[in-house]
């Protein structure tokens, strides 16, 4: 079962609890990869340049290719994965800022749709974990200034890929840098 699969059927299953929250949250989640879905199709045009589709690849489709104009890209796990890990530092933004409000009602509200997406991604690695990392790239990029950090950044962010919050690990090389 792929996680597109397993958010469908945890939205079934919360629709039957009657879980508000959970299905209200898994309901974003869901129109969060239908928009990505539809920013990565192709782009149709019978008229016009492709230069007039700025950042974005244009295709031209004859009558002939009809079937394809409505196949959309299927989003890999990955890709998924990124949505809800920018949904759930979305919602810790939004916990920073009722918190200086005074909103304690609706922190509370944010940290349970949190604890909704946390379970379709990987296990988070400890802090000693991440600081490991960053200490073995340091020394393979022999890296000593700040002005190395998006080396440093780059390779640690491909070690740990998803595992981790990028602003923690950010944070880790800063400090380790300097």
């Amino acid at each position: 079962m792929n996680l597109l699969e397993k958010i469908d059927s945890d939205l079934k299953q919360a629709m039957k609890a009657k879980d508000v929250t959970k299905l209200s949250t898994l309901r974003m989640l869901k129109s969060q990869i239908i928009n990505k879905k539809i920013v990565l199709r192709p782009i149709r045009y019978t008229q016009g340049h492709p230069e007039e589709f700025e950042g974005r690849q244009a295709q031209s489709f004859g009558s002939e290719d009809q079937d394809r104009r409505d196949k959309i890209k299927e989003l890999t796990d990955n890709e998924i994965m990124e949505i809800i890990s920018k949904q759930i530092k979305q919602r810790n933004d939004s916990i920073k800022e009722y918190k200086t409000g005074n909103r304690n009602d609706l922190v509370e509200k944010e940290q349970q749709e949190i604890e909704v997406l946390k379970p379709y991604l990987p296990q988070q690695i400890s802090d000693d974990e991440i600081s490991k990392i960053v200490d073995d790239v340091i020394k393979e990029t022999n890296a000593s200034t700040m002005g190395d950090m998006d080396k440093v950044m780059g390779r640690v962010l491909a070690k740990t890929k998803g595992r981790a919050d990028n602003s923690k690990i950010a944070q880790m090389v800063k400090s380790k840098l300097q």
